[in-house]
């Protein structure tokens, strides 16, 4: 499952760059524990998960609430003297002093007294009275709507209700003292028909109606076939009735029993057994498969049948006729110690159970079918329901209308939902809430950073800000407005009107002028018709492609002409007859190098006294320069039309020609003719190694050195370490042997030619193989500057500590590949940049920009698209108005 939604990222967000508590909460469905189970994966935090009951906590990978508090079974009071408090130094005592977040989960099935205990307990435990929870972050996850909390006999729900507006969690003290915003999934990943979901929602929140369930029986009633097919699943209300279902099924089978005895390493309570200790099964039996297969062949909530049975080996067969052998699987019982070493938290194992991950599954209750998904499903209510939720987490665990069966038509009463849910729910503050109080604080701290931000990118920030202050954009507040890009058509009319004011370079090279003799007549004394002597073509009326050219037309003017821009023109209509017209005009130097010649071994052969073979400038007074036809890459080179002017071609340039045909055929017919220096340069010819060797006296290694995707062996390499370029040009463009992927990069190679490298060039690359042990070994050959922008070094809180005198502080807050956790923004808050540099924070595209992130540290940030995205979705007119009165103290 990815976690890219909204809601998801919002939850991150408050986990990873906040201590805010807060419930997460969702329909069935929606991926809360797939949430639980990222968040202590990859959040760089330390967690404890705890749940209520001994199933919830092994399926959440945690420990019951009364392991890691020690609470006694029973309502508790406030400072209750049954409330554990340790001693210093103990172990739960540093666990919970070094904890950062406790999850809860299944927390709709948590009383008020218990959190209000588990408040009392961490404020206690931790020296931190005056804060909630001791100032350490609650993630609480759940659904209200599915499980309500346990409260045993009526002595302890009148205690409840005499010190709490209800049992349910969101009713404890504490909340009244903080806020706990909700954050709320809905994206469904169970079921998909728009029909059933919606139900569901009504039949969740028990705004269904009398005629609704009607048609929903009715929809239904067409699936009787169910019950006489095999892989479907009961679910009932009570405990019993499933029992006596699957033992009447169990018996009914004329085969013999097979019994399976887990094995349990360790501390493993009976109260969370995932299945039987003594697992009877026969062959024939349906069972349901209660854990995930690694080979996902099955999921945890697949429908079987046993298909063969021995004393060591269980053969099922599911649905789609897969015959599948099942193993046994270990369950965790864990428990939280403080490791003083590592100053970590850490997971332990208590004890293990380890069974075939399998249960008899004729019938289960639907309180057990909690976090299932079924493909077909028959539900009992028998008597009706008589918890609240017990309706809606029954039919939410089939994923279709197709695969549902009721024995008893659903009734309008068997809808119970608790009025305290739906007055939380109503009243409960969405994180959106949050959020926007977090732009009013961070608006307050900066409010540069909040003016930029939206006079740059908000749609109405001009208007709104100017409402309240008098003000014009200075060039630090430009609105980003791309002009018109529409083409101005220069008419006769208009040029005759301002020809005293025009730019008549620019007018001479115009494309949207209509050119024709009258106008380069009536106008030839202000147009531009030459280049200057001393620099490249300039834009002149001689080099203009758009005019109307013709023969005609060059004689009207033939003294007029630049005749080096000229035969530079690539809009000429180029024919043998206009080159013969002007034959002792041309500049044959850059009529050689024009690409747009109609060029042909013809054409070549017509004129082969004419052309200039090589390269060289127009004249000693001018500077202007060509390249000749050797380099001309418009010709159809081949090896005949080679062949044929060899004695005429200039060899160095052709060397350097991209666009001859090149090949080892090629290179062997003129061997003797090549410069092999330029050869060895051209980045057209794709050197292989067979090459390499075939030629290597001829070849220059040194320029050769360059082409980074020749994979050159070690030896070859000693064998002619003089001869190679390590270091590369003086400009930058190339850095030689160092900059080619393709070597057989080790420490060793490295170790053997580390005097050679330009490690300026190695520091900036990703193929060196880096570690920690390798940046110490060549700390001294580094250039630092580079590493701090490198984005393939082992990057960790640990490296950037080792080294933090030497990083150029710039790069490394620009670098997107380093994992911005909050340990490091804090410990390296002054080394860091922030703003007002080209590689900055507040720009880095690899930071997880967030609300609560930009709010801690509100002083420090500039604008930047990646920061308005944050506060984007939770911005209006009015919210803004707001902001802008408070800080200007209008109301």
């Amino acid at each position: 499952m990815e976690f890219k939604n909204n809601e998801f990222i919002k939850a991150l967000n408050l986990i990873e760059n906040t201590n805010q508590s807060f419930f997460l909460t969702g329909k069935a469905g929606t991926g809360k524990s797939s949430f639980l189970k990222h968040i202590v994966q990859s959040c760089n935090k330390e967690f404890l998960v705890v749940a209520p009951t001994g199933i919830a906590a092994i399926n959440a990978n945690g420990v019951t609430i009364n392991s890691l508090f020690n609470f006694p079974f029973r309502p508790l009071l406030h400072a209750d003297e049954g409330i554990t408090i340790y001693p210093p130094n103990s172990t739960k005592r540093n666990l919970l002093n070094k904890m950062d977040t406790l999850i809860i989960d299944e927390i709709s099935m948590v009383r008020a007294d218990v959190l209000d205990a588990i408040d009392y307990s961490l404020r206690k435990n931790t020296n931190n009275l005056s804060l909630p929870f001791g100032g350490k972050q609650l993630v609480m996850i759940g659904d209200l709507f599915q499980l309500e909390p346990v409260v045993a006999g009526n002595r302890d729900k009148e205690i409840i209700a005499e010190l709490y507006d209800s049992p349910y969690f969101f009713s404890a003290h504490v909340f009244k003292k903080i806020e706990l915003p909700v954050v709320e999934l809905f994206e469904l990943f169970r079921q998909e028909d728009d029909y059933f979901i919606d139900f569901l929602q009504k039949v969740r929140d028990a705004s269904i109606t009398a005629e609704e369930v009607n048609t929903f029986n009715h929809k239904i009633e067409n699936n009787k076939h169910l019950l006489e097919e095999e892989f479907v699943i009961t679910l009932t209300t009570r405990n019993n009735t499933a029992n006596h279902l699957n033992n009447i099924k169990l018996n009914e089978l004329n085969q013999q029993s097979y019994f399976y005895e887990a094995n349990i390493d360790g501390t493993f309570e009976q109260s969370k057994f995932p299945t039987d200790f003594n697992l009877e099964l026969k062959v024939g039996a349906q069972v349901v498969c209660i854990k995930n297969d690694p080979e996902k062949r099955w999921y945890n909530g697949s429908i079987a049948k046993i298909h063969s049975l021995s004393a060591n080996a269980i053969e099922i067969e599911l649905e789609d006729n897969r015959i599948e052998k099942v193993t046994p699987v270990s369950w965790e019982n864990q428990t939280y110690t403080y490791n003083r070493e590592k100053k970590r938290i850490t997971q332990d194992i208590k004890g293990t159970f380890r069974q075939y991950p399998l249960k008899l599954a004729w019938a289960i209750t639907i309180h057990k079918s909690q976090g299932l998904t079924f493909e077909k499903l028959i539900i009992d209510f028998h008597t009706g329901t008589f918890a609240s939720g017990q309706a809606y987490v029954a039919l939410s665990r089939v994923k279709s209308l197709a695969g549902l069966y009721l024995k008893q038509p659903l009734a309008l009463w068997d809808v119970l939902v608790s009025q305290h849910v739906l007055d939380f729910e109503h009243n409960s503050e969405n994180v959106d809430i949050y959020y926007k109080k977090l732009i009013i604080e961070i608006a307050r701290e900066n409010f540069l950073l909040f003016f930029d931000l939206l006079w740059k990118w908000y749609p109405n920030s001009k208007e709104l800000f100017q409402k309240y202050i008098f003000l014009e954009p200075t060039k630090t507040y430009q609105l980003k407005e791309n002009p018109p890009t529409k083409e101005i058509k220069i008419n006769t009319e208009y040029i005759e009107k301002n020809k005293g004011y025009l730019n008549w370079g620019v007018i001479s090279s115009y494309k949207d002028v209509v050119w024709s003799t009258t106008f380069i007549k009536r106008y030839k004394n202000f147009l531009v018709w030459r280049s200057s002597p001393k620099s490249q073509i300039d834009k002149t009326l001689s080099n203009n492609p758009y005019l109307p050219w013709s023969i005609e037309l060059i004689n009207e003017f033939i003294d007029e002409w630049d005749w080096v821009d000229l035969s530079c023109n690539k809009g000429i209509p180029w024919s043998l007859e206009i080159i013969q017209e002007f034959e002792d005009k041309w500049v044959w130097g850059f009529l050689s190098s024009n690409t747009s010649l109609p060029w042909s071994e013809e054409l070549i052969d017509f004129f082969k006294t004419k052309w200039k073979w090589h390269s060289g400038s127009a004249s000693n007074f001018d500077n202007r320069f060509y390249t000749g036809l050797s380099f001309n890459k418009a010709i159809p080179w081949s090896i005949n039309l080679i062949e044929k002017f060899k004695e005429k071609l200039n060899w160095s340039n052709l060397s350097s020609n991209q666009s001859l045909p090149w090949s080892e055929v090629l290179i062997e017919h003129f061997y003797e003719r090549w410069n092999w220096e330029v050869l060895s340069s051209n980045s057209a010819i794709n050197w292989s190694l067979e090459m390499v060797y075939r030629w290597k006296n001829s070849l220059s290694l040194y320029y050769l050195s360059h082409k980074t995707y020749l994979k050159l062996p070690i030896d070859f390499i000693r064998d002619n370490a003089d001869k190679f370029d390590w270091e590369g040009d003086e400009y930058g463009f190339s850095g030689g042997l160092s900059d080619n992927p393709n070597l057989p990069w080790s420490e060793k190679f490295i170790e053997e030619f580390k005097d050679k490298f330009n490690w300026y060039r190695l520091s900036t690359k990703d193929f060196l193989p880096w570690s920690e042990s390798f940046i110490n070994r060549y700390e001294q050959y580094f250039c630092w500057e580079n590493l701090s922008y490198n984005s393939a070094l082992p990057w960790s809180i640990r490296l950037i500590d080792k080294y933090v005198d030497k990083w150029d502080w710039g790069g490394l807050s620009g670098n997107p590949a380093i994992n911005w956790t909050e340990e490091i923004l804090s410990k390296y808050e002054r080394n860091l940049i922030w703003k007002n540099s080209f590689e900055n924070l507040s720009n880095n595209k690899g930071l997880k920009y967030s609300l609560p992130l930009i709010y801690k540290y509100a002083s420090k940030w500039e604008a930047s698209e990646e920061i308005y995205h944050c506060f984007s979705p939770y911005l209006d007119d009015a919210l803004i108005e707001q902001i802008i009165k408070k800080m200007l103290k209008c109301e």
